[in-house]
């Protein structure tokens, strides 16, 4: 697959510390399923969430979707969608964790709403980013990083952890 090789070394490395602290590991995409679903198995993510592509009875792709589109504050309604779905008690983590930022593992609530990490770089995601536990901006673009700067989330960019 051509993306693979444009993983960054950092963002593998990130993936590995949330799986190593056994977190759940959720690709979450406003891409096609049809391209995210083979990242995230790449990644050895436990789900991919993305834009739902449909299929003809011929197996074919028929240009249309379905489905909550994972779009701004869609992706925020697909992974409750998903985590009621497979019964899942605790939110996702996304790629990385934050060192030294918390002690509780991703899966423990705090309150009713359970630990979440999630990492963009796309204005888009503020809805998501606003959502999360430990709302992390990785090269973000020029809007997300004063939005960032205003909230204080945190901006990591390539190779820096």
């Amino acid at each position: 697959m051509c993306v693979v090789p444009d993983i960054m070394p950092y963002a593998t490395d990130l993936v590995e510390s949330h799986r190593e602290a056994g977190h759940t590991l959720i690709l979450l995409s406003a891409s096609p399923d049809i391209v995210v679903r083979p990242i995230a198995h790449h990644l050895g993510m436990h789900a991919a969430l993305a834009i739902d592509c449909s299929w003809s009875e011929e197996d074919t792709l028929t240009g249309s979707t379905h489905g909550i589109m994972s779009y701004r504050e869609g992706k925020v309604l697909k992974l409750h969608e998903h985590l009621e779905a497979t019964s899942r008690p605790s939110s996702p983590c996304r790629q990385s964790r934050l060192s030294g930022e918390s002690d509780t593992p991703c899966d423990s609530p705090v309150g009713d709403k359970p630990v979440t990490y999630f990492y963009s770089d796309s204005i888009n995601d503020v809805p998501m980013l606003e959502h999360a536990t430990y709302p992390v901006c990785c090269n973000a673009c020029e809007r997300l990083s004063a939005v960032a700067a205003e909230k204080g989330w945190p901006v990591i960019h390539s190779g820096q952890e």
